[in-house]
């Protein structure tokens, strides 16, 4: 069992995934797989993996997942890297090792008294029929779009999202994915943390880049021996988690595929995460989904409706 990060959820895979289409070559690692819809190749590696990394091909598609407690984002392209022998390289800035971090027990303590008196808010669910595993979406969004625009265009949707289906829109909270190292000196490891910020829907796209340029990193893994605490977040998980979790890999030059996409772990109360890289001029976003609560048709829509916010 990975470690999990000091307020996720310990009951899902911790496990993401980069998906590389249109790729020159196969790598000798790639395990071929039956010629199945992509929707069920990723809904099967991300589970838990016997293995820190599983690589698989289909057709002109690569599928690399990984142990988040193992890998970040930034280390899945170092993979890549290395299986499609071509460079491939990030954009991503660092946050650098002077942002202040908070203490796990104080993050916690004020969680805790959030979830009473301010809870936020959960994404509406989609599906009548719970489903095992995950679901996925991705979309093409033209031009670059920063990790600030990605939360503030994120936040509306969601706040429409559950305006339109008779559930509660504001107070909408958004884990930012990080990392404490840039892509340039991105290495195979998890180097990930990220950054909280609510009432999201209320701010404006500056608001958003001051915070993230602001906001203190959010403790990961637990403690040794914290029990307890491992036994209160399998309990509180639902809520004490996120809106959303937003993740951009930052652009990306490579020759070795026309395309990428990133699926972060669906942590957080919603269980959503939607995961962008940059690339050939345009962004592929994604969104990942617990299909105990939404299906594919449903987290397309709500992908639209983010799309909608960007244009």
């Amino acid at each position: 069992m990975s470690t999990r990060h000091g307020l996720g959820d310990p009951r899902i895979p911790w496990t993401i995934l980069l998906r590389a289409d249109g790729v020159r070559s196969t790598p000798d690692e790639a395990a071929p797989v039956p010629a199945t819809a992509m929707a069920e190749q990723l809904r099967h590696l991300a589970g838990e993996l016997p293995d820190p990394i599983a690589i698989a091909h289909l057709g002109e598609a690569l599928v690399i997942a990984g142990d988040h407690a193992r890998l970040d984002g930034l280390a899945l392209l170092v993979v890549l890297e290395r299986d499609l022998g071509v460079p491939v390289r990030s954009t991503a800035a660092g946050v650098g090792g002077d942002r202040p971090q908070g203490r796990l027990w104080t993050v916690l303590w004020r969680r805790a008294v959030e979830v009473a008196v301010r809870p936020p808010a959960v994404v509406a669910a989609s599906s009548a029929a719970p489903q095992p595993g995950d679901v996925f979406a991705s979309a093409r969004h033209e031009g670059r779009v920063s990790t600030s625009r990605l939360v503030v265009a994120a936040a509306a949707a969601i706040a429409r999202w559950n305006r339109d289906h008779g559930a509660r829109d504001q107070r909408v909270s958004v884990a930012v994915g990080v990392s404490t190292v840039g892509g340039a000196e991105a290495t195979i490891g998890d180097h990930s943390a990220f950054l909280r910020l609510t009432d999201v829907e209320a701010m404006s796209l500056d608001q958003v880049r001051r915070a993230i340029a602001s906001a203190a990193l959010q403790p990961g893994g637990a403690p040794a021996g914290a029990g307890i605490l491992r036994a209160t977040t399998t309990l509180l998980a639902p809520r004490l988690g996120s809106t959303l979790l937003v993740s951009h890999l930052g652009e990306v030059e490579t020759s070795g595929c026309d395309d990428l996409a990133f699926y972060p772990v669906t942590g957080g109360a919603s269980g959503v995460s939607l995961g962008a890289v940059g690339i050939g001029g345009h962004t592929t976003i994604t969104l990942r989904a617990r299909g105990i609560r939404y299906d594919e048709d449903g987290l397309r829509d709500l992908l639209e409706t983010v799309l909608g916010e960007l244009s």
